[in-house]
């Protein structure tokens, strides 16, 4: 296990596209890391560098969503899609080069007015150098989060609902998912 003492700081500001359900935006995420290794080796995994355990992140970001759901808690019905992409370099005062693409797709709709299908597909993809802490990873219900990464991931996730009152339902979920790391 590893130690994490970061300091962060993070912005976002979206601005709604006319009267449409289009936000466009920018995040900016800035993380001061320190790593401790908290077990016995004598050398650190091949999977981690000395600079990774002390360093600076600055990433500069672009955001699009498209929010069409009947309801942001419990939807019914509707679309929800994100897109991002995010750039860490020496200009934005990182210590590293890569950049980041994320792409959220969620779709409900109703086969019956108590049956509620979801569907999520979500993709995230890493290019260039970065530490191994921030590699994309799979965020799937009952997988533990960042236990698969690479710089590739897809996630294929469905939810049934069937409301039996408006203050009880049921509800399975099953999903899919992938990683994949490529050497450049």
């Amino acid at each position: 296990p590893f130690n994490f003492n970061m300091a962060a700081a993070f912005g976002s500001l979206l601005r709604q596209i006319g009267k449409t359900d289009l936000y466009i935006g920018l995040e900016y995420l800035y993380l001061n890391n320190k790593v401790k290794p908290e077990f016995e080796f004598e050398e650190l995994p091949d999977f981690v560098e000395d600079r990774d355990l002390k360093n600076n992140l600055s990433s500069v970001g672009i955001v699009a969503e498209f929010d069409k759901r009947d309801n942001i808690f419990t939807p019914n019905t509707g679309w929800y899609l994100k897109t991002s992409y995010k750039v860490n370099a020496s200009w934005t005062g990182s210590d590293y080069d890569f950049e980041n693409l994320n792409l959220a797709v969620l779709k409900y709709f109703q086969f019956s007015p108590k049956w509620v299908s979801g569907f999520r597909f979500e993709s995230k993809f890493q290019f260039g150098d970065a530490p191994f802490y921030m590699e994309p990873f799979i965020s799937l219900r009952g997988v533990p989060v960042a236990k698969y990464q690479g710089n590739q991931t897809y996630v294929l996730e469905t939810e049934q609902r069937y409301d039996w009152t408006l203050r009880w339902s049921s509800m399975d979920f099953a999903g899919m998912a992938k990683e994949r790391t490529e050497k450049e």
